[in-house]
């Protein structure tokens, strides 16, 4: 997700290029991004970070001065070679992003071996907070980012939840592993559990104040606020369980600590939600482009 500090900096550096683009023809311009090289064995990576005025982010593969793919969008935000499956292992990561307040991040992972082998694209959508750790200590790194499946589900982009995504290389790509991590996705509905309760509570108490008084615009949509915390907060417990297999256990637990008409609202959508989530695959692709765009709900 953007933080405002990148909104303003992407701001700055606009205002500075409209500034600037009155440049006499044959000078330098001063909104131009310089390349950056990495090199690999026989690879050449040149890296393009983009520049507001053109949008031309560009990461480009060569082996022994042949170009071998070209990757565009408007911003390039990462570029790095990482030995992610062994200490003699070569990967590439690139993280892209298509600017905006929202939309959109993709990760592609490539090994830079004998031959040039994408193990993962991932459309990370809003999320683009991704991190490398060997969780299983085999010696190889798992890839944990995060899910915006939910975003907007039925509330606002702030209020949505984050579900694991956690890819292990196995059989020549990084593959869909969260499952395997109970520990990790536990941890997360713990989380989630807590701000739902938190929720709770804010909106009984939002409702007793607004009881006690001709209900005002303001008094409502504080509780309407805080009725859509509570449904992100489901959907983001409820998903976690789904993950973990206790789809069940995760349904009593809510039962018992839900507010009757949120239940009802979960008991509405709960079909959709685990449909949804089965459904996340999509934003998985194992070539050099993004996966097609889908509208999950």
């Amino acid at each position: 997700m953007n933080s405002p500090s990148r909104i303003s900096s992407y701001r700055c550096v606009l205002v500075l290029c409209l500034l600037a683009s009155a440049v006499p023809a044959g000078a330098k311009d001063p909104c131009a991004s310089p390349d950056r090289i990495l090199t690999s064995g026989p690879y050449t990576i040149r890296v393009r970070e983009a520049a507001p005025k053109n949008g031309a982010g560009m990461v480009r593969v060569s082996r022994n001065g042949r170009v071998l793919v070209t990757l565009r969008e408007r911003f390039i935000e990462e570029a790095k070679i990482l030995p992610l499956l062994g200490p003699d292992s070569a990967d590439l990561v690139v993280k892209t992003f298509s600017g905006g307040l929202h939309w959109s991040y993709v990760i592609y992972i490539v090994q830079l071996g004998p031959r040039l082998r994408p193990l993962l694209t991932f459309d990370a959508r809003n999320y683009g907070t991704i991190d490398f750790r060997d969780l299983d200590h085999d010696g190889r790194q798992e890839l944990i980012a995060w899910d915006d499946t939910f975003a907007y589900y039925d509330y606002s982009f702030a209020a949505s939840p984050a579900l694991p995504f956690v890819f292990r290389y196995e059989h020549g790509r990084y593959r869909d592993v969260t499952a395997r991590f109970r520990w990790l996705v536990k941890e997360n509905q713990e989380k989630a559990k807590r701000k739902l309760l938190k929720a709770k509570r804010e909106y009984l108490a939002a409702r007793r104040r607004a009881g006690k008084q001709e209900m005002s615009d303001k008094a409502y949509w504080d509780l309407e606020s805080r009725d859509s915390l509570i449904h992100s907060a489901v959907v983001w417990v409820y998903g976690d369980g789904l993950l973990l297999g206790r789809s069940k256990q995760t349904e009593r637990w809510l039962r018992a600590n839900l507010p009757r008409q949120d239940w009802c609202w979960f008991r509405s959508r709960r079909r959709d939600i685990r449909r949804t989530l089965l459904a996340r695959d999509r934003k998985l692709s194992y070539r050099l482009r993004k996966p097609p765009r889908y509208t999950p709900y």
